[in-house]
C-alpha cells in the first residue's frame, strides 16, 4: 500500500513537471461536456390550454374548464404536555429488596411454564402422582449421548503431572 502511494505522488510530481510548460504555450484540457453549449439556442416552450395550430386535421380538443386550488387551513393541534422528571427517592437501604435476589424474568417464565406443564400432568395421570419425585428425569436426547465418566479427584502432585496438557 505504501509502495502504490509513493508512486502515486511521485507520478502527480512528475507530470506537475510537463503541464507547467504546456499551460505556458496556450493548450489546455479540451471541454468534454456534452450540456455546456454556448452557441445553442434555447428552446422556449409555455405551459397552457392552447395548443398551437398544427396542419391537416385532428380531434376537437374542448377546453376544460379552470378550476381553483381550494385553500385549506391546517388545524391547529394542542401541543403535548411532556411528563415532568422527578429525580428517585431514597429510601431507607433495609426497605427494599436489591434486584439480584428475585429471580430474572427468563427464570420466572421458564419455572411459570415447568409448573404449569407439571400440574397438567399430575390432573391428567393421578394414579401416578409422587413416582416422578425421587427420580432423576432422563431426557430423550440422554440416550444419544455417551455417558461422562467422573474424573478421580487429585490427590498427589504424580496425580496432577499426569493429567493431559493443555494444546495453546
Amino acid at each position: 500500500m505504501k509502495r502504490f502511494l509513493g508512486s502515486l505522488i511521485c507520478l502527480c510530481v512528475f507530470t506537475s513537471f510537463f503541464a507547467t510548460p504546456a499551460m505556458a504555450q496556450g493548450w489546455k484540457m479540451p471541454d468534454f461536456n456534452p450540456f455546456d453549449r454556448k452557441d445553442s439556442q434555447r428552446v422556449r416552450t409555455t405551459i397552457g390550454d392552447e395548443m398551437p395550430a398544427r396542419s391537416g386535421w385532428s380531434l376537437p380538443r374542448p377546453k376544460l374548464p379552470r378550476l381553483a386550488m381550494p385553500q385549506l387551513k391546517m388545524p391547529a393541534l394542542p401541543k403535548p404536555k411532556l411528563p415532568e422528571m422527578r429525580l428517585p427517592r431514597l429510601s431507607m437501604p433495609g426497605s427494599r429488596k436489591m434486584p439480584g435476589s428475585q429471580p430474572s424474568a427468563w427464570n420466572r417464565f421458564n419455572d411459570g411454564t415447568k409448573q404449569f406443564f407439571t400440574k397438567t400432568k399430575d390432573v391428567l395421570t393421578p394414579w401416578d402422582n409422587g413416582s416422578d419425585k425421587g427420580k432423576p428425569k432422563k431426557t430423550f436426547f440422554s440416550s444419544w449421548l455417551p455417558k461422562k465418566e467422573e474424573p478421580k479427584p487429585i490427590q498427589s502432585v504424580d496425580d496432577f503431572l499426569a493429567l493431559p496438557k493443555v494444546p495453546y
